[in-house]
């Protein structure tokens, strides 16, 4: 169990040497195909009812098998409470992620109103004398100026 448990671990860190070092080769590009990006586009789909379901299947299993061999159960005991364990851990780095953005948020909004603070009240606009309308002579009584050139 132990040196299969070697060969594996040995097999995987060849495969990312590959991965890290000859990251054009053909072989490589199929690793991280079949390593990287297959499984987390299967990651992907996977949602919070997915992981209730397999923590409560392996809670039954527990109990089915702690009525048999002692031995079994206490195996499936452990394997149960690590699995509860990576569910908690999840939770908590996706709580943690979100606190993190949170502040991120938070950080800037405080910064753009520090900012305006900064400047203190606006500047009144600087004030032009009004315009004045045109007038045009009271003593014009023509409405067209070009048929008063042609009298």
């Amino acid at each position: 169990m132990a040196m299969a448990m070697m060969m594996m671990a040995g097999t995987l860190a060849a495969a990312w040497l590959v991965m890290a070092c000859a990251s054009e080769t053909s072989i490589a590009r199929w690793l991280n195909h079949w390593l990287v990006e297959w499984p987390a586009a299967k990651l992907i789909d996977v949602e919070r009812r997915h992981l209730i379901f397999i923590v409560v299947a392996l809670v039954s299993a527990q109990a089915l098998l702690s009525v048999g061999l002692p031995d079994v159960g206490l195996v499936v005991a452990w394997d149960v409470s690590t699995y509860v364990d990576i569910v908690l851990a999840t939770w908590t780095l996706a709580a943690v992620t979100n606190l993190k953005a949170a502040n991120r948020l938070a950080v800037q909004r405080w910064r753009l109103l520090a900012s305006g603070l900064r400047r203190g009240r606006p500047q009144p606009r600087s004030k032009r004398p009004a315009r004045r309308p045109t007038q045009t002579p009271s003593a014009n009584d023509d409405d067209h100026p070009a048929l008063a050139i042609a009298a």
